[in-house]
């Protein structure tokens, strides 16, 4: 079974006045390119002054009801003082 087929969920788009649907191969993608930002952003990010980045997690979820889809998430970073 792959993603694709895991989930699928029909929605109503207003700004295009239409049904749309959302597959689990979309949602996949999607955290393949936020995965890929944040890798970007945590390089450029490693170190502030005499801090260097010690943790970092990222947290994503959903939530579907009968009207609504609901994606949120954060992102927590942590930089210690570099010892000298």
């Amino acid at each position: 079974m792959n993603s694709e087929t895991l989930f699928e969920v029909k929605y109503f788009d207003s700004e295009k006045n239409q049904v749309a649907e959302l597959k689990g191969i979309d949602v996949e993608r999607q955290l393949e390119k936020m995965k890929k930002a944040i890798e970007h952003m945590l390089e450029k990010m490693k170190k502030i002054g005499d801090y260097e980045l010690s943790e970092f997690t990222a947290h994503a979820g959903g939530k579907l009801g009968i009207l609504v889809f609901e994606a949120n998430g954060f992102i927590e970073m942590k930089w210690e003082k570099l010892k000298k």
